[in-house]
């Protein structure tokens, strides 16, 4: 089944954003329906100018209203092959875009931090600001940018005094002149978006793919395990999937930024907690007060230090002690934080253990099921336990 936003990006992009009900004669039969509950579509008025019905040349006429009775109007256009031809009253209808809706859905659709904002009559809009890779982003939206009136909006969008602009536009792209000095990165709203039942939604993965192709430096890279906003980009044996944000995911960056070497669990849980400042946070739980953060970002230097010349030494009681004191450290943590995001009176070590394996494994089993080869790559390269390691069969250069 088409998406009725298929037929919707045209109208926005037209220089009325108005099509009459004959316009949509060759839609799908709902989709006009469809639009019109999600509010996208308003009802405008009676068109004066329609689309032929009586003939497949689709030429547009002038509407002719001729009183052919008291009380009783009918409606026609010139045609050249049966001269005058009969428009239905319901044929005049005709529908606008609800373009401060349709802002105000790009803004809802991907959680921004403000609503939709006019900055140039219903052309230019600021939809508000989204966090991508720990940054914020000016979220912009224009229509009819390819149009030769265009150039006058062009200042609308301020782009210098904006955090690292995103575009959308609906369909069309502006040539590549049209920014001047700013380059923008530009998204096309039809390749990313769908109607549900009541409304349009973006698709986070589609975004960020198109994002990080139009904008990633190291795009050829063959192995990369990188997140941008909510979602991870994973690229190895050629294939590229991308998954939503969750801590199995950070644990595993970590992993691969650091192969061939023990980590215990205590470090990866950090990845949450926020006490390492080397690995890339994922989805959490309670964050921890910053005055406990800087407390634990104390002690965990401190036994990490300690532990690496332990081993250098290989000071074995050394060792234990300093991974009893590990152990004592994630316990601390995990009552900080709360296991899953809940939170606890008392755990202990094992717990501790317990919870970063099966976020490991869990992430591990949801790559598999997007991407075989990683998943597989991963399976074999990462053992779990009191420490974790990740050991591949050969170097690989990964863009964490």
């Amino acid at each position: 089944m088409v998406d009725p936003l298929t037929y919707f990006w045209p109208i926005v992009e037209s220089v009325t954003g108005v099509v009459p009900a004959s316009g949509m004669s060759r839609w799908p039969r709902d989709s006009r329906e469809r639009l019109l509950a999600a509010g996208l579509l308003k009802s405008a008025g009676t068109a004066k100018r329609v689309r032929c019905p009586a003939c497949e040349r689709n030429h547009i006429e002038e509407v002719v209203a001729r009183e052919v009775a008291e009380g009783q109007v009918r409606y026609y256009v010139s045609c050249p092959e049966v001269m005058r031809a009969e428009v239905r009253p319901d044929e005049l209808q005709q529908f606008a875009v609800d373009v401060p809706l349709l802002a105000r859905s790009i803004s809802a659709s991907l959680s921004l931090s403000d609503p939709g904002k006019a900055l140039a009559s219903d052309r230019v809009w600021h939809c508000g600001r989204l966090a991508w890779h720990g940054s914020l982003r000016d979220v912009l939206f224009g229509r009819g940018l390819v149009r030769k009136d265009a150039a006058g909006f062009r200042s609308a969008f301020a782009l210098q005094t904006m955090l690292h602009p995103l575009v959308f536009v609906p369909l069309e792209m502006p040539p590549a002149d049209f920014w001047g000095d700013a380059t923008p990165t530009v998204i096309q709203l039809s390749r990313i978006t769908t109607l549900n039942d009541s409304a349009m939604v973006i698709n986070e993965a589609v975004l960020t793919a198109l994002i990080c192709q139009a904008e990633e430096t190291d795009a050829t890279a063959a192995f990369v395990f990188r997140r941008y906003g909510e979602f991870w980009r994973l690229t190895f044996a050629g294939q590229t999937v991308y998954l939503k944000d969750s801590v199995g995911l950070a644990y595993i960056a970590r992993l691969l930024n650091e192969p061939n070497r023990d980590i215990p669990a205590v470090s990866l849980l950090g990845a949450r907690a926020g006490i390492d400042p080397r690995i890339a946070s994922g989805s959490s739980g309670k964050l921890l007060e910053e005055a406990d953060r800087e407390k634990y970002q104390n002690l965990y230097r401190e036994y990490t230090e300690e532990l690496e010349e332990a081993k250098r030494n290989n000071d074995l009681g050394r060792i234990e002690k300093l991974q009893t004191q590990m152990d004592a450290l994630a316990t601390e943590i995990a009552r900080a934080t709360g296991l899953g995001g809940r939170s606890r009176e008392k755990t202990d070590a094992d717990k501790v253990r317990k919870s970063v394996s099966m976020a490991v494994s869990r992430d591990i089993a949801r790559i598999a099921g997007e991407h075989a080869a990683l998943g597989h790559h991963l399976n074999a390269s990462i053992s779990s336990g009191f420490t974790f390691r990740y050991t591949p069969e050969r170097p690989i250069d990964w863009l964490i």
